[in-house]
């Protein structure tokens, strides 16, 4: 087998490990992210953060803890943290996926990194049978051979969009700048999972 071949073929397999979370970033999107802990009052850093989030849902542990806050720097992978995860619950687990984000600019970052992701997944998606349904500038939703619909859709944290969302997972993004309290505390009720 090729490795394109076998990247296709382990493309949906779930992941068991931080390592194995880190190599299927690294493979798949080219992305190199750290895996160390640099600060001593740190207790995480972005893989295993990111890891946390994915045991969470992959073992369905969302009674025992409903949610994750991370803190870092800026530039410090948060958004493209979430961004990985997002496509990664969404290809795993063939889920619903809401991204958040407190202001326009956050929105359309996170977009930017969906969409680069999305663009060198997409051969590979199309081999396992996924097909887009949909697509625009804040959805992206694709039919998979088992009947589901998973997607991802963006929006920003206001009450109306706070109520137009019912994704199994959300992601709020940049939540110290949110401007209006009650959409924040509105989507606390969205997720179904």
């Amino acid at each position: 087998m090729t490795l394109d071949e076998l990247k296709t073929q382990n493309l949906l397999k779930p992941l068991n490990s931080a390592e194995e979370l880190r190599g299927w970033v690294s493979l798949y999107l080219g992305i190199e992210l750290p895996f160390d802990t640099i600060d001593p009052d740190s207790t995480s850093n972005p893989i295993d953060a990111m890891w946390s989030v994915y045991c969470a849902v992959r073992d369905n542990k969302g009674e025992h803890t409903p949610g994750y806050i991370f803190l870092s720097a800026r530039e410090a992978f948060k958004t493209l943290g979430a961004s990985i995860l997002e496509i990664l619950i969404m290809l795993h687990f063939q889920s619903s996926i809401g991204h958040m984000a407190a202001i326009q600019s956050q929105s359309d970052q996170a977009m930017r990194y969906i969409d680069a992701h999305l663009r060198k997944l997409d051969p590979m998606i199309k081999a396992n049978g996924w097909v887009k349904s949909s697509e625009s500038k804040t959805f992206v939703q694709y039919n998979t051979p088992e009947g589901n619909k998973p997607y991802i859709i963006l929006v920003i944290c206001t009450l109306q969009g706070a109520n137009a969302l019912h994704p199994n997972i959300l992601f709020i993004d940049e939540i110290d700048v949110v401007r209006d309290p009650l959409a924040y505390e509105e989507a606390k009720l969205i997720p179904a999972m």
